[in-house]
């Protein structure tokens, strides 16, 4: 007997050498180990409204000869969000799938970001998990900003634009005509910077946060930089109509100055450097723009996902301002 609890389901061949020099008449053939059951889940909005609910289905697959029976799926939610009892599936025949469907409300006091649900799947085949999640808006850009890239001259310790410490000089940065709160016109667009003194958040890091807009025009722009770049990632407009259009980003390094034929939105003689010390080289802001369908009202932005926070010497982007024009 040959027994192997560790194969994939799936088709598998045994081959057996004969050494008896006499031969032994073997036979070779192929088995097939059992099709195991398994769990899907997924959300119907992986990026709904502030304070919308959240439907989340569980697919139980039976792929297997025999019914599964007893199948019971459980949602386990986040802290404060709402959730059902688990729901009974009964049994699941061969070759066939059962959905268990949820819809739970965020907490009045939900936090932005990316928020996970788990469903556990029980039955006569097993216990089987699986997992989703779901993004709940940031209010703003600003409320999204989580890294300070500009600092004064007497304090650079207080900004880390590119996780080594380097960062844009507040003074740098006004001797450019740029200050906090002040308007950048770029690309036929105005921004407004970010309102921030030097040393205080003044930037979303791209991680995939969503910003509610609720703003509608004929383009979408971005006033940002990348630091150990050039970096790209894509983002995903989401209209009020429910419609969605992805674009790209490419945004050029803070440091290495725009591409050929084309020019930044913001050019500083210099940057600070750690040590309340300057590194005499230019450093760069962009305007990068996106065409918007005019039609319909853009609700939120899914900003790209380039990086989960700064770490020196890997590619972020950064946004410092956003508007719809």
């Amino acid at each position: 007997m040959f027994t192997d609890t560790s194969l994939a389901q799936g088709m598998h061949t045994i081959t057996i050498t004969d050494t008896d020099a006499n031969g032994g008449g073997l036979t070779v053939g192929d088995f097939q180990t059992p099709a195991r059951p398994y769990l899907d889940v997924a959300t119907s909005n992986p990026y709904p409204a502030a304070g919308a609910s959240v439907t989340v289905t569980a697919t139980v697959g039976n792929p297997g000869q025999a019914p599964l029976r007893d199948a019971e799926v459980t949602l386990l939610t986040p802290s404060g969000w709402s959730t059902g009892r688990p729901l009974s599936l009964g049994t699941v025949p061969p070759d066939r799938t059962a959905k268990a469907t949820f819809t739970v409300m965020p907490p009045s006091s939900q936090s932005p970001g990316a928020v996970s649900f788990t469903a556990v799947a029980t039955s006569s085949g097993g216990t089987f998990v699986g997992s989703t999640q779901a993004e709940t808006p940031y209010g703003s850009l600003t409320a999204a900003f989580d890294d300070a890239g500009v600092s004064a001259d007497s304090n650079t310790g207080a900004g880390d634009l590119d996780g080594s410490g380097y960062s844009f000089s507040g003074t740098a940065l006004s001797n450019a005509g740029v200050t906090p709160g002040s308007t950048v016109t770029a690309g036929g667009l105005n921004f407004t910077w970010p309102s921030a003194v030097a040393g205080g958040t003044d930037n979303a890091v791209a991680s995939g946060q969503e910003v509610t807009v609720n703003a509608s025009g004929t383009e979408l722009g971005f006033l940002d930089t990348a630091t150990y770049g050039p970096a790209s990632g894509e983002g995903t407009i989401i209209y009020a109509n429910g419609s969605t259009q992805t674009f790209t980003l490419n945004v050029p390094d803070w440091y290495d100055g725009p591409p050929s034929g084309t020019s930044a939105a913001v050019t500083m003689a210099y940057r600070n450097a750690p040590g309340n010390s300057q590194d005499d080289h230019p450093v760069y802001a962009y305007e990068q723009s996106v065409t918007l369908d005019s039609t319909s009202e853009v609700a939120a932005v899914v900003l790209p996902n380039v990086s989960q926070g700064l770490v020196g010497g890997s590619a972020a982007v950064h946004f410092f301002a956003m508007t719809i024009g």
